[in-house]
């Protein structure tokens, strides 16, 4: 099944498939990003207030926001861990927030920071999470605005398993 957004003023997602329009979602707000988690059947919108707000497809309706708990910058993307049915979601302030879609709230923060960035480089250093990307169940890749991408492991994500620079201060756009 996929997910289209028509046009950004008209806030409006349908599902297609085979057979043809399957459902039709009116978004309250419009986001970065759209995200379909297929175990829990949600469509989850990351919001410029830093929140994610997530849908419900079988009512057609809004079923939670949820908050990040460090802060409220704004949401630039979101990736889906379909093995342990997390949404990780990248702030524009370089935080990563791990959000549980059973438990309805944020489970975890991780600040790119203090986790990848060299001490002496902190206070100059403000990373953007631009990407972030599933690699298996227990890893996922984020990129960031300055070029760099850092792989964490879900078990212990105080600091990256490992991090690689990409020489050219950009954004990445994607990671595969």
């Amino acid at each position: 099944m996929a997910w289209s957004r028509r046009c950004p003023e008209r806030r409006d997602a349908r599902a297609h498939g085979p057979g043809g329009v399957h459902g039709k979602l009116t978004l309250r707000q419009v986001g970065r990003d759209v995200l379909y988690c297929p175990l829990s059947n949600y469509l989850c919108v990351p919001l410029d207030n830093g929140s994610l707000s997530v849908y419900d497809i079988n009512n057609g309706k809004l079923e939670y926001d949820a908050c990040g708990p460090i802060d409220h910058s704004p949401l630039n993307c979101a990736a889906l861990n379909p093995f342990c049915d997390l949404i990780l979601a990248g702030h524009a302030s370089g935080t990563v927030s791990v959000f549980n879609p059973r438990t309805k709230r944020s489970i975890a923060a991780i600040d790119i920071k203090t986790s990848a960035v060299p001490e002496g480089m902190r206070d100059s250093y403000v990373p953007e999470v631009c990407q972030i990307a599933v690699k298996d169940s227990m890893t996922f890749a984020v990129g960031t605005d300055k070029g760099m991408c850092h792989l964490y492991d879900i078990r212990n994500w105080s600091h990256p398993v490992s991090s690689h620079n990409l020489y050219y201060p950009s954004p990445v756009k994607k990671i595969l």
